[in-house]
């Protein structure tokens, strides 16, 4: 019965093509006579080249429930390593268009050739016999979600194409008008990867100029550590103690630090600064006092000594790369340096007439970390973070009797935080 059922499909599909006009809303599959026109022109553009650094691209068929098999490109392009894949893909709206394609292609960045994603392309003519272009722009296989094909304008040789891919990011690249081509005289192939001739043969070709963003950058974190400040106190005649040191102690148990800041992207690359605000939790907080007193070593504990600042404004520049680990998930180390400013007015242990910055000077520190993001769209990351930082202050001018060149600090804290990264713009 399943046997009679399918042949009877195949005998009113046959019928229906030879009573159908030529407009036809369904894929026309290689080998095909209707789609001779279309594919004669792809051929006539693109030879099997197999170079390492040529752009893989072929014509594919679309198979049953429109999944489309990448073994054909994989095998014609072993060197590039093509994964072998069967694309479940989403088609766009194809009523009144005839002579359909389907090309895939391997994408890659000049500088990370390894990692690399397979497009979709619908090449289709319209009612007026003109090539629509249906590009995945953003590389989710669904080719309905994309908006309007677009057409190439009467004397338009070339186009750029921009990719958004969670994985690898933007790929950009220069589609050629295959109508242009074929009139064209000279043989045309497939462009490097890198050159920069200019030629008036069709190629498929990056982008000469690399993709570059503005990116929109919060946070939100945590930092604890141990803070640490010493220095010898000079002979008094006064007094009966000699070779005298003071250190001051404190743990900083938590902290909330706020951050907003742009980035400009370059690739992977990124650079920029930022503003926040962080709030202190001190906690235990002590000094020692260590002496000679006529001969007698001796050491004196203080609890509940020095005022350690709770709250400051920082400024803060940094850089990131990011590498690609699988699928949306990318590791990013960091480094940044930041000069702050303590926002309080009261004193460390003495009163002084200044406020405390213009005694607590060389204000700064820095910081090593790294990242790891989650691609939540083509434009924003989810981020989580940890890092080391360590903090610097000069109080010489404001401890009486200081020798000179004695004064030491330690102030290291470790972070973890969560933050969104979004992309505002970006520019060619």
């Amino acid at each position: 019965m399943k046997n009679h059922l399918l042949s009877l499909i195949a005998v009113c599909c046959f019928i229906s093509l030879l009573v159908a006009p030529s407009v036809s809303a369904q894929i026309i599959y290689i080998g095909d006579p209707s789609s001779a026109a279309t594919q004669k022109r792809f051929n006539e553009i693109f030879s099997k080249n197999q170079d390492s650094e040529s752009v893989p691209v072929a014509l594919a068929e679309l198979l049953p429930e429109n999944t489309i098999n990448t073994a054909d490109l994989a095998l014609t392009f072993p060197k590039h390593k093509i994964p072998f894949e069967l694309l479940k893909v989403k088609l766009p709206v194809l009523t009144d268009y005839t002579d359909t394609l389907v090309v895939l292609w391997y994408l890659r960045k000049p500088e990370n050739v390894k990692a690399g994603t397979v497009n979709v392309m619908l090449i289709a003519q319209d009612a007026q016999k003109k090539l629509a272009y249906f590009i995945d722009e953003n590389n989710n296989r669904d080719l309905s979600d994309d908006g309007s094909p677009f057409f190439f304008e009467e004397g338009e040789k070339q186009r750029q194409v921009d990719i958004e891919d969670k994985r690898i990011g933007t790929l950009s690249f220069v589609l050629q008008n295959l109508e242009a081509a074929v009139a064209a005289p000279a043989q045309p192939e497939i462009a490097p990867y890198g050159t920069n001739e200019k030629s008036e043969k069709v190629v498929i070709a990056p982008d000469e100029k690399p993709p570059f963003a503005i990116h929109f950058i919060s946070g939100l974190s945590s930092g604890s550590g141990k803070a640490l400040l010493s220095y010898r106190e000079l002979p008094r005649p006064d007094s009966d103690e000699s070779d005298k040191t003071y250190t001051y102690n404190a743990s900083y148990y938590a902290s909330l630090h706020t951050t907003m800041g742009i980035a400009a992207s370059l690739y992977n690359f990124y650079i920029g600064v930022s503003g926040s605000m962080e709030l202190f939790e001190v906690g235990e907080q002590y000094l020692v006092e260590e002496f000679s007193k006529q001969g007698v070593p001796s050491r004196q504990l203080n609890h509940n000594t020095g005022y350690w600042p709770n709250m400051r404004l920082n400024l803060n520049g940094f850089m990131e790369y990011d590498f690609v680990i699988v699928n949306n998930l990318r590791f990013a180390p960091t480094a940044s340096f930041t000069r702050y400013n303590f926002i309080q007015n009261h004193s460390f242990v003495l009163n002084g007439e200044k406020d405390i910055n213009d005694y607590f000077t060389e204000r700064y520190s820095y910081s090593f970390g790294g990242k790891v993001k989650y691609a939540v769209n083509n434009k924003s990351l989810f981020f989580l973070e940890v890092s080391s930082r360590f903090n610097h202050f000069n109080a010489s001018s404001y401890f009486p009797y200081l020798e000179p060149e004695s004064f030491n600090m330690k102030f290291k804290q470790f972070y973890g935080g969560i933050g969104l990264q979004v992309k505002l713009a970006s520019f060619k």
